[in-house]
């Protein structure tokens, strides 16, 4: 899954509290856009980001997380889902077809 890493819990509850740029990926493993979508932005990081951290949440097999995820941060779940944050706090989000490689290099510029 190229540069996403796999999150916990306690690693988002520790990204919160610390400043940079985070990338949130929620994929559904079993819908053709979540995949669509993973592609369009799976090679992000070997262009431009390897200095931010990305993770992928994997809705079905993780939905107590993904719902963490919608509460804490006060954002509808969606899926796929892309969420950028800054600082700990959400500096942009999309879904399904709003989420491409320039939507996101220009959310983390």
């Amino acid at each position: 899954m190229s540069c996403f890493q796999a999150l916990d819990q306690p690693t988002l509850d520790k990204i919160l509290l610390k400043a940079g740029t985070v990338v949130l990926f929620k994929h559904s493993t079993r819908c053709s856009i979540s995949s669509t979508a993973l592609n369009r932005v799976s090679d992000y990081c070997q262009d431009t980001l390897t200095e931010h951290k990305a993770f992928i949440i994997p809705v079905i097999e993780q939905r107590a997380l993904s719902n963490y995820i919608a509460e804490t941060l006060g954002i509808q779940h969606q899926s796929p889902q892309l969420i950028v944050l800054q600082n700990g706090k959400v500096s942009f989000h999309t879904s399904h077809f709003g989420i491409d490689k320039k939507s996101l290099l220009k959310a983390i510029a």
